[in-house]
């Protein structure tokens, strides 16, 4: 990944922070149960930061394509962790 502006690093915040908001508005209460639970919650969370970067970085790309990569980034992130 190439050096970012301070727009897109700004979008980036803005994104993740609206998102992350209505996640933990409907999930939040995962954070308080089992390990299992807060575990999940927090994954997908970074889900959510990942999404929000690809989001701000490719907002010239139509929605189903930033799903494509988003999807992508997870297959490859999946491979290094085997």
């Amino acid at each position: 990944m190439g050096k970012k502006n301070s727009s897109t690093v700004e979008n980036r915040v803005y994104l993740f922070k609206d998102m992350g908001a209505a996640f933990l508005a409907e999930h939040g209460a995962g954070l308080l149960g089992t390990e299992a639970q807060r575990a999940k919650v927090l994954r997908a969370l970074g889900d959510i930061a990942h999404a929000a970067c690809v989001m701000a970085d490719h907002g010239d790309i139509e929605g189903r394509r930033i799903g494509d990569m988003v999807a992508q980034g997870h297959k490859k992130a999946a491979k290094k962790g085997q």
